[in-house]
């Protein structure tokens, strides 16, 4: 059984970035995150998460938010890792690590 463990990168919000967190929370009625006040949130370092999923058929890249990996593995518990579609192509898209480990064997 294939690890459930990813290389997830971290990257900082861009400015844009956070107003569009501050609106989407806003539309939808939901607080900030951690108790964030909109001054708050704009001046934090806030943080976003993703892993690379790369298709197996066009080799295609693409950044998906980590909470979206971990809602899809709590659905899917039986599921090593999580899988997708390409956009590109419509091939079968997985993690970059999961990608590389398969083809280096």
């Amino acid at each position: 059984m294939m690890a459930r463990n990813f290389n997830t990168i971290k990257r900082s919000l861009s400015r844009e970035e956070k107003k569009q967190v501050v609106n989407s929370h806003n539309k939808y009625g939901l607080p900030l995150p951690d108790n964030h006040t909109y001054q708050s949130f704009m001046k934090a370092d806030i943080q976003d998460e993703f892993i690379i999923m790369k298709c197996t058929k066009c080799n295609n890249e693409e950044e998906i938010q980590f909470d979206f990996v971990k809602a899809y593995l709590k659905h899917y518990p039986d599921q090593d890792y999580p899988e997708g579609i390409c956009d590109k192509c419509g091939g079968k898209t997985i993690p970059l690590d999961v990608y590389l480990e398969n083809n280096n064997k």
